[in-house]
This record gives structure tokens, C-alpha cells and sequence, in this order.
């Protein structure tokens, strides 16, 4: 199926860890990061396979004003949005995150302060953490 203009994102509504909702989020930044290891064999000329050896997740979430979730603290992170028909509800789920540092934005411009905060996973990553509904 094609991609219309109509599957676009409008807005995204809210943004949640655990049962704490943080407020409206003005961005997103998810990471599914997976590096490899090259295994030789018979030394440096051998044969070379890749073997995974780390994935990793991490999320970067900018909110419009709220107060930051306490560094530590392990939920799962749930980003909800509309589309452009503002009635189908799109949902983005990472599992098993902890909440890490935060940074705010203080300016004149943009009111109420903004803070952006970092998430990352605390689990095994033996299956992907992250799951999107409604598109």
C-alpha cells in the first residue's frame, strides 16, 4: 500500500513512562543500535563472519513544559500521536526503559520551559523492544 498523505503523523499527543504521563512531546529520537564483530578464521587472511556482540536502544524524547521522570526509574515508554484524519491513534512502545539524564531549554521564546531526556534499555535485547500500532 502506497503512502498518502493522509498516513502522515499530525500531531504528537502525549508521551508516558509507566503510569506517569509526562506531557505533550514536541520530538522523538529513537535508536536501534546493533554492532557486529568480524570473526576470522585462520588468521588475518581467513574468512570473515560477522557475529553480533551488542544491541542496544536508546530514545531521546523533547517534552513542552512537565516535570522530568526521576533518573533511574525502569517502564516501558509510550509515545501517542494522530494522523492527519485525527481520528486514528498511532502508538510507539519501548519496552523496559530506564529514564537517564535530562537537559532544559529556558528561553523567552518558547514557553513553558522545554527538557529533552534520555531513555535507554534495561533488559536483554534478545528480541527488539520497540512496537508501533496504527499504521
Amino acid at each position: 500500500m502506497a503512502n498518502t498523505a493522509a498516513d502522515n503523523l499530525a500531531i504528537i499527543a502525549s508521551g508516558a513512562h509507566g503510569a506517569t504521563t509526562v506531557g505533550v512531546v514536541k520530538a522523538v529520537n529513537g535508536q536501534q543500535i546493533a554492532e557486529y564483530l568480524a570473526v576470522r578464521g585462520q588468521g588475518a587472511i581467513g574468512p570473515t563472519s560477522k557475529a553480533l556482540y551488542r544491541k542496544d536502544s536508546r530514545v531521546s524524547v523533547t517534552f513542552a513544559g512537565g516535570v522530568p521522570i526521576a533518573t533511574g526509574t525502569k517502564a516501558s515508554l509510550v509515545i501517542t500521536g494522530k494522523k492527519m484524519d485525527m481520528s486514528t491513534t498511532v502508538t510507539a512502545t519501548w519496552t523496559n526503559m530506564k529514564a537517564g539524564s535530562y537537559s532544559f531549554d529556558l528561553n523567552d521564546d518558547s514557553p513553558p520551559e522545554a527538557f529533552t531526556q534520555q531513555f535507554e534499555v534495561e533488559d536483554s535485547m534478545a528480541t527488539d523492544n520497540f512496537s508501533i500500532t496504527g499504521y
